[in-house]
């Protein structure tokens, strides 16, 4: 007789089990940065062409079709450009992106436009909601932490 016996078959669908378990959340996490690296060169370009655009308008826009770069979001994800009205001095979230259906975490590039001096001001961020370990666990492998204040925890993407 030849063949495998039921033991042999069932420790080799254990290891099998094993390795898909250990392995799969390390895979959907390197394909979800790999992700977040698309989001986050259009946010760059973006922020070049915005400071392009205030240098030649004096103010910032809220229209993409203003900037002069390709503002496609990568698929899966909502890409938010806001307009210029804050105050002189004030910090705010300028650009940002999450994925669509999912607002527990996002990248958000925050704009400073003259003299503030918080800790948010002309930095890349990724926030995600303290409750979802997940979305924290993402954002901590993008880079190091940043503050954690009203449930959300930012971390400054390299």
């Amino acid at each position: 007789m030849k063949g495998f016996t039921l033991i042999e078959l069932l420790v080799v669908v254990l290891i099998i089990g094993i390795l898909s378990a250990v392995a799969l959340p390390q895979y959907t996490k390197a394909v979800e940065k790999s992700r977040v690296a698309q989001v986050v060169n259009l946010l760059k370009a973006a922020k070049d062409a915005e400071e392009v655009y205030y240098m030649a308008n004096g103010v910032y826009t809220s229209d993409k079709e203003n900037l002069d770069i390709d503002w496609t979001c990568p698929d899966g994800w909502t890409c938010l450009l806001r307009g210029d009205s804050r105050e002189p001095g004030n910090t705010y979230d300028k650009m940002s992106a999450h994925r669509t259906g999912n607002t527990n975490w996002g990248i958000i590039y925050s704009f400073q436009h003259r003299s503030d001096n918080t800790a948010l001001a002309n930095k890349l961020y990724c926030w995600a909601i303290t409750s979802d370990a997940k979305a924290v666990n993402l954002c901590k492998s993008l880079g190091p932490h940043l503050s954690t204040s009203s449930g959300y925890a930012r971390y400054t993407i390299q």
